[in-house]
């Protein structure tokens, strides 16, 4: 607390703080937090902290770093409309009163039905009637919890929906409600599952065999190559990729034969009547390669 009013001392107009609240019980940080609000008016403030509740309501723009790089910037507001899911609506459900209101074959019902006569079958039609892409999360033995989107709100199916359930409460038995926007947390743990998927994504091409490899062209330091062998390597590098993407088993197409014999000679498949070879084979095979290259090498020294 006394560090932070140290930082404003003075009529400081940049106050870098770094995590301030950290460390300290429930009531200094509201203390921390109203200090901040009530001095920040004409001063630029960087804020670091590991708090989403608290870059929520101090943050006027808001900067999520993953993995030590940044994902992306900007107002709370347009953070969880880009990355949130919509709003969540929980409905609390109405519970028996006595035995005499339990159902004869209880067998054929759901855990939850057995504790409320509300039916979440019920609830899911009653909504899907002004909000057709709603989405059920949660069904426990007390509540409800949908997801809404956001795009509703523009079409106004909130203010009929909310209408609608106020009327249709007790026939629907169930209590109360409430609504909730996307929490700042959620879009942290979003963007951050976000960057762990590209990253395991990245870390299996660069393990696969070959694949950092494939389009690449090796040229020694001691070959100097004319515009003619430029030319020659870049019609050689076209015809390969077509022939990547063409069927492993098979033979070059007639078009592009021709480049690629005159560089590398006549096309041998590696694989023979669509049967994959041994250990074996396939290193005699590279040997017997790596002999004529080096051969072809020579002549063209």
């Amino acid at each position: 607390m006394l560090s932070v009013a140290i930082a404003f001392v003075g009529g400081s107009r940049a106050v870098i703080l770094d995590e301030p609240t950290a460390g300290v019980d429930p009531y200094a940080r509201r203390a921390i937090w109203d200090l901040i609000l009530k001095y920040k008016q004409g001063r630029t403030i960087l804020l670091s902290t590991h708090h989403m509740d608290e870059a929520d309501l101090l943050g006027d723009r808001i900067a999520i770093i993953s993995h030590g790089k940044l994902k992306c910037c900007g107002t709370p507001l347009f953070l969880k409309s880009s990355y949130g899911d919509g709003y969540k609506l929980t409905l609390v459900k109405k519970q028996s009163q006595g035995q005499g209101s339990q159902p004869k074959h209880p067998s054929s019902l759901s855990p939850s039905s057995l504790l409320s006569p509300c039916s979440e079958a019920q609830v899911t039609q009653f909504i899907q009637q002004f909000v057709v892409s709603c989405l059920l999360v949660s069904d426990s033995n007390t509540e409800l919890s949908y997801i809404l989107p956001s795009e509703s709100v523009k079409k106004g199916c909130f203010e009929r929906l909310f209408q609608a359930l106020e009327q249709s409460l007790a026939s629907l038995a169930l209590t109360s409600f409430g609504v909730m926007d996307t929490t700042l947390e959620e879009v942290f743990l979003k963007v951050s599952e976000e960057d762990q998927s590209l990253e395991n994504s990245d870390a299996d091409i660069k393990s696969s065999p070959g694949g950092s490899s494939l389009g690449k062209l090796s040229v020694s330091s001691g070959t100097q190559m004319g515009p003619h062998n430029l030319v020659q390597c870049s019609r050689l590098s076209q015809s390969q990729a077509s022939l990547r993407s063409s069927s492993s088993v098979g033979s070059v197409r007639e078009d592009e034969g021709g480049l690629y014999a005159d560089f590398y000679g006549d096309y041998c498949p590696l694989f023979e009547n669509g049967q994959e070879p041994d250990s074996a084979s396939l290193r005699g095979r590279a040997g017997c390669c790596l002999t004529v290259k080096r051969g072809r090498h020579g002549g063209r020294k």
